[in-house]
């Protein structure tokens, strides 16, 4: 699944960088979705196959969960101070620091406080967006980081999640959908509203339990190879597909995308489970989502390459992966050692 989860951090790339010329991809937004239903898939895999029985199992799923994201995290927030106070120095003007520098202005304390909260531990972040202090257009210190919060509080939900009968999962998901449903047809049907709001986006994170499901199901038994790499390329397909399809702005498109990756999600994992390139190449999709709105910003503020540039998207995913290779090496490798014997001394 690791290759499935590098193009989609690549797609949110060319988002942002509004293209990877010639290739078109998935729309960003659709890729983060997709990334909520490969999480559910995944930790209710690991939920099931290493905290069962486990004392304390709670604390430390959550705990290695955050030893996930924070670290990495905090690195990159470093980092992005550091450049974006130092364009302040030269420039005299940063849009990242655009709001912190209003709140001292106004001595708005309380809000400047809320605020350096917000950005440190996340939490939060998806919240400001349904606020007067922070609009589409004003850029946090790492903007794209809102969708973390999403995926912190699914973590601390996930193992009372999985335990639920299927029709339980049913109706919370059911209940989800409606929601959208009702908001939608009361007109609020654009961001924030579309995909920032949790209870609206919990439905995909159960749509990866149910993939799990599935895979249960079909576990220890022999699937047919050509029938994997269908589901691979059909997937991968619609990655590729989504937008020369004009299913962008289909209702129907998009219902049938998470179809496909939720059905097609258990035979892919199955196909690649254990190879390590695939894993590998999977490894890059956390550290090039959180860092490549700093890479793009290095890129275009000293004026190295120009937004009008057809190749800054592949400028940006070359920087990105660099930048990755590092943080892969340095930070989460690292970092993966300890959370592994924080399981194997229990």
């Amino acid at each position: 699944m690791g290759i499935l989860r590098f193009l989609l951090a690549l797609a949110v790339v060319a988002t942002h960088t509004r293209s990877l010329y010639p290739v078109s991809l998935i729309p960003g937004m659709k890729a983060v979705q997709a990334f909520y239903i490969i999480s559910g898939f995944y930790m209710a895999l690991i939920l099931e196959e290493k905290y069962i029985g486990i004392k304390n199992s709670y604390k430390l799923f959550i705990t290695n969960r955050f030893l996930r994201i924070y670290p990495l995290y905090w690195l990159v927030l470093i980092l992005s101070l550091i450049y974006y106070f130092s364009i302040l120095a030269l420039k005299g003007v940063d849009n990242h620091l655009f709001i912190f520098s209003t709140f001292i202005k106004q001595h708005n304390w309380s809000m400047l406080t809320v605020m350096l909260l917000i950005s440190l531990f996340i939490f939060g972040q998806d919240i400001l967006y349904f606020t007067k202090y922070v609009s589409l257009e004003t850029t946090l210190l790492i903007p794209q980081a809102w969708t973390l919060s999403l995926e912190l509080m699914f973590y601390l939900i996930a193992p009372f999640l999985i335990r639920l009968k299927t029709k339980y999962l049913v109706l919370i998901f059911s209940g989800s959908i409606l929601l959208r449903f009702l908001l939608y047809i009361h007109g609020l049907k654009e961001d924030p509203w579309t995909h920032r709001l949790f209870p609206l986006e919990i439905a995909l994170f159960i749509l990866g339990i149910f993939s799990f499901k599935i895979y249960k199901r079909i576990r220890g038994k022999t699937i047919p190879l050509n029938f994997n790499i269908a589901a691979l390329i059909s997937i991968l397909s619609m990655v590729f597909l989504f937008p020369v399809i004009k299913f962008t702005h289909s209702l129907f498109g998009i219902i049938i995308y998470f179809i496909v990756l939720t059905v097609g999600l258990p035979f892919i994992f199955y196909l690649s489970k254990d190879n390590k390139f695939d894993q590998w190449l999977g490894d890059f999709s956390y550290p090039i989502y959180i860092c490549h709105v700093l890479v793009i910003d290095m890129l275009l503020n000293p004026g190295f390459i120009q937004k009008s540039d057809h190749f800054l998207g592949w400028w940006a995913v070359g920087g990105s992966f660099l930048l990755s290779l590092l943080l892969l090496y340095c930070v989460i490798y690292p970092i993966d050692k300890i959370r592994h014997r924080r399981m194997t001394s229990v």
